[in-house]
């Protein structure tokens, strides 16, 4: 990923108020200097993200097959899409629509649990990674 791209989700952070206009000013100068601008543990976004970590996991884990988990993570779309392929399809072949959208939830809630603190705000709250 090159300067402008860690640039530009420093300022989605900024717009979205994950950091403040200081912590964008210092990392900004970090990678326009050549030093990753990496945060670290004890950043208030990271241990926000721990949160939803948690309950994006465990919501995937047990409530996977209606999408709630892409909704924790501010994923509309895929979420969606799970929500209708699970109530749309199981009427027509008796609840068992709702089996492979169960099993992506079941793997992505266990993949969100056993991720880093770090690891996961990197894919899922920045990158906005929206399958597995």
């Amino acid at each position: 990923m090159n300067v402008a791209d860690e640039i530009q989700k420093l300022q989605q952070l900024r717009q979205t108020g994950a950091i403040t206009e200081e912590e964008f000013a210092v990392a900004k100068a970090r990678l326009l200097n050549g030093i990753p601008a990496q945060a670290s543990p004890t950043d208030p976004a990271i241990q926000q993200a721990n949160g939803t970590k948690l309950a994006a996991g465990l919501c995937g884990i047990f409530l996977g097959s209606l999408g709630v988990h892409k909704f924790v993570l501010g994923l509309t779309t895929p979420g969606i899409i799970m929500l209708l392929v699970t109530l749309l399809a199981s009427p027509f072949t008796c609840g068992l629509g709702a089996l492979p959208m169960g099993i992506i939830g079941l793997i992505e809630g266990i993949l969100y649990l056993t991720k880093s603190d770090q690891e996961f705000y990197e894919t899922y709250i920045v990158g906005k990674k929206a399958w597995f």
